[in-house]
């Protein structure tokens, strides 16, 4: 199986299986829901950079077959936006944990074995511990009301 996801604007994620493409919602943070649906006219700035959705700035395998996705909470910490990482299960892609992180990262590394590994923007990597930590936001992710369709 393969994922596809975009980076930004657009909340879904494409599935390649042996039976095709399926797209499915992608979920986000509460703290995202009012950037749905909202483009900055051209020429943005780094504020409208900001405030723009981001629903998968990184993807990585987890544990048990499961997918994690780095996306922003919606909030603010120590001056940057503070991200998040969800644990999501196919096929249907439901949230089965998440966490918010105090560092900014960049990128986010898991695996079979369950150790949930992130990189800040110096480029310095930390080890988060085992899925276990992956467990229930504060904020309930949501579908922003989309519902997934088959096709290309």
């Amino acid at each position: 199986m393969a994922v596809l996801a975009y980076p930004f604007l657009v909340p879904s994620l494409h599935l390649i299986t042996g039976g095709g493409v399926v797209r499915v919602p992608a979920p986000i943070p509460e703290g995202q829901q009012d950037a749905v649906g909202r483009i900055p006219t051209a020429p943005f700035d780094e504020e409208d950079i900001l405030g723009m959705l981001a629903p998968s700035l990184d993807l990585a395998p987890g544990a048990g077959g499961s997918l994690l996705v780095l996306t922003r909470s919606g909030g603010w910490r120590n001056g940057f936006r503070e991200k998040a990482v969800l644990e999501l299960q196919p096929p249907e892609m439901d949230v089965v944990g998440a966490v918010r992180l105090p560092l900014n990262v960049q990128l986010v590394a898991g695996g079979a074995s369950g150790a949930l590994r992130v990189m800040d923007g110096e480029g310095l990597w930390y080890r988060c511990g085992a899925s276990g930590l992956l467990r229930g936001a504060d904020s309930v992710p949501s579908r922003h009301g989309a519902t997934g369709d088959n096709g290309a």
